[in-house]
């Protein structure tokens, strides 16, 4: 009964699967462009967003969540119009699970740099100052690798 709700079709063709990778990778991408810190510089208060951080502090990590998370979001769209593809091979659940995997390696490293780079840099506690940005890549994390576990037909 779940699967054929997942299966059914919902808009413009796309089912709820392919509707959560859709989401999924939205957030990924999108979560760059967000505040992922805030923290007070002598008094003054500072925003640090993704691209910021990547340019700055040198944290390279931020590039691939806007590459993974357009890879979620074409791959969704071609699987979605032309499942002719992928009805024989198990290539495109392999992949999107290869893409879930990376989009989880990459949040924990990113993770782990950060709390490093505010210690040390910034003199603060990274998850006291965490801002929308980590929490919306975190999520974005969480419904890509479950979107691309969902088992099909």
């Amino acid at each position: 009964m779940i699967k054929d709700i997942l299966d059914s079709k919902l808009v413009w063709g796309m089912s709820a699967r392919h509707l959560v990778l859709i989401i999924g990778g939205l957030m990924l991408a999108g979560s760059v462009f967000l505040t992922w810190a805030t923290y007070m510089d002598y008094g003054e208060r500072k925003v640090l967003n993704g691209v910021e951080l990547q340019e700055d502090l040198h944290l390279s990590e931020m590039l691939l969540f806007p590459l993974i998370g357009i890879g979620y979001i074409v791959g969704a769209f071609i699987h979605s119009r032309f499942p002719e593809f992928s009805h024989y091979s198990k290539l495109p659940k392999i992949l999107g699970i290869i893409l879930g995997v990376l989009a989880l390696i990459t949040f924990v490293v990113a993770s782990i740099r950060l709390v490093l780079i505010m210690d040390s840099v910034f003199q603060v506690t990274f998850p006291n100052i965490a801002g929308i940005g980590y929490y919306t890549a975190l999520v974005g994390t969480g419904i890509s690798v479950f979107g691309s576990a969902i088992p099909g037909r």
